[in-house]
């Protein structure tokens, strides 16, 4: 077994933790959300009779250190939550758009190349909140002030209301919904 393996197979089940409980936490919110298959590199969590889906990105050590969010597109119809496991018994999901996302990320890396023009590092497309200093003091990420990751905590109404609520397998008669408060 190599050295990464270990370190590799963490960061799995990490990512997989987090895909879970998002996944969880939109099923209690009234979606009939799962799992995309992991062949599916632009889809983490998929919600039954929607349009929309979600990435999912994890960290352990919370939103000053930042996810690594390359490859999220904008795209109407995708949300990215952000999953913070530096107090693992309470997890904080930061929700939003795909949109919102690609914006940080690129003013995020178009500071980081102004910055650093030498780098061999084309783009930096991480999410801080902080933003990194001296990123943080450029005008491309002036919008990203301290604490701009916060206005996004837990925020799950940014997500489409559930069209109806899934039925409750075995739950004692035909037509029995699931309840978020249940």
């Amino acid at each position: 077994m190599s050295a990464k393996q270990p370190r590799q197979t963490s960061r799995i089940l990490l990512e997989q933790s987090a895909e879970l409980l998002v996944a969880s936490r939109l099923c209690r919110l009234g979606h009939a959300a799962g799992l995309a298959p992991k062949c599916w590199r632009t889809k983490d969590v998929l919600v039954e009779g929607e349009e929309w889906s979600i990435r999912v990105r994890a960290s352990t050590k919370g939103p000053a250190e930042g996810w690594m969010v390359r490859g999220i597109p904008p795209d109407d119809r995708l949300f990215v939550a952000l999953v913070d496991y530096n107090d693992s018994l309470s997890p904080v999901v930061y929700v939003l758009t795909s949109e919102k996302v690609w914006q940080a990320s690129h003013a995020a890396a178009l500071a980081y190349r102004v910055h650093r023009p030498q780098s061999k590092e084309a783009y930096r497309w991480m999410l801080h909140d902080p933003m990194p200093q001296p990123i943080k003091d450029l005008p491309a990420t002036s919008m990203y002030e301290t604490g701009w990751l916060e206005n996004h905590r837990e925020a799950w109404s940014l997500l489409p209301a559930p069209r109806s609520k899934p039925e409750v397998a075995g739950s004692g008669g035909e037509g029995a919904y699931a309840s978020p408060t249940d």
